[in-house]
């Protein structure tokens, strides 16, 4: 089954110019950026703890990188997919059949590090987005040699994503999929009156995904919504000092809701996602 959560998509209108915020955002360079000249895409991915943020946007001419500049022109900059990672991609996906999850065909797909030449590969299939509710997942199986290390980073850096937040207006609905059939762990499932809101915690590997749910609105016809990130950092002073210096707009520190937690919201250059970046003490 599902091992890590691979990595998460961001589309954005200006590879570079994402890939230099985030740069700066996270506290080092990318570990792997490509362009892909047939479809029309480049990419910056940032490998952080067990997971990875992928920057993607269109560059040139191709079908996905058109489909890519419509997408940002009607929606705007923002999280797209969820990619999972699993270790035996024929037998998840009988798995996934038999849940009703209805998993497209095993697929394959490569692609070649800019600067090194290096190249990585893969296998993967696709959940069926209606069954998912809106948001686009995939699940996918590294050929040997394709892992990327995480680069090792000061205290003020980002070190790990800590959760991603999907808006759904269907906590039953979400329970069922994040738990049941994608084997998610359920951490926590808590509902604050004073927040008019119900949180869940489901775990897959080294992160976690959260789902908020508006308490008296439910409505099981509408899509769910990936709606922002949580990153961690060891030295959350250091991390608020060094985003301050390089000219972010930020939160003041305050307490986060879990026990011997400390927060900042991020308030600009983050390709319209909301981001929270916490310490746990």
């Amino acid at each position: 089954m599902l091992t890590e959560l691979d990595h998460i998509v961001l589309v954005c209108g200006d590879i570079d110019a994402a890939t230099y915020n985030y740069s700066k955002l996270i506290g080092r360079s990318p570990d792997w950026t490509s362009k892909n000249e047939e479809d029309g895409t480049s990419i910056s991915l940032f490998k952080i703890g067990g997971t990875a943020l992928e920057l993607l946007a269109p560059s040139g001419k191709g079908v996905v990188g058109d489909k890519l500049r419509q997408m940002v022109s009607r929606d705007g900059e923002g999280l797209t997919s969820l990619a999972f990672a699993c270790k035996d991609i024929e037998k998840t996906r009988k798995q996934f059949v038999r849940r009703g999850i209805n998993p497209s065909e095993i697929g394959v797909g490569a692609s070649l590090d800019d600067k090194t030449g290096k190249r990585r590969s893969w296998r993967r299939m696709r959940l069926d987005t209606d069954l998912t509710f809106g948001v686009r997942q995939f699940v996918l199986e590294l050929d040997e040699g394709s892992e990327i290390t995480s680069q090792a980073s000061h205290d003020d850096c980002v070190s790990q994503l800590d959760h991603v937040v999907i808006n759904s207006p269907a906590p039953e609905r979400a329970a069922s999929l994040y738990g049941a059939k994608l084997g998610g762990e359920l951490r926590l499932d808590l509902v604050r009156e004073d927040l008019a809101s119900r949180f869940q915690f489901y775990r897959i590997g080294r992160a976690s995904i959260e789902i908020v749910s508006r308490l008296g609105e439910e409505d099981k016809t509408a899509d769910d919504a990936l709606w922002g990130v949580s990153w961690r950092v060891k030295n959350i002073e250091g991390a608020h000092q060094r985003l301050k210096d390089n000219g972010f707009q930020l939160t003041d520190i305050r307490p986060g809701r879990k026990k011997d937690s400390k927060v900042f919201t991020v308030l600009d250059r983050t390709c319209n996602t909301p981001t929270l970046f916490i310490e746990r003490t």
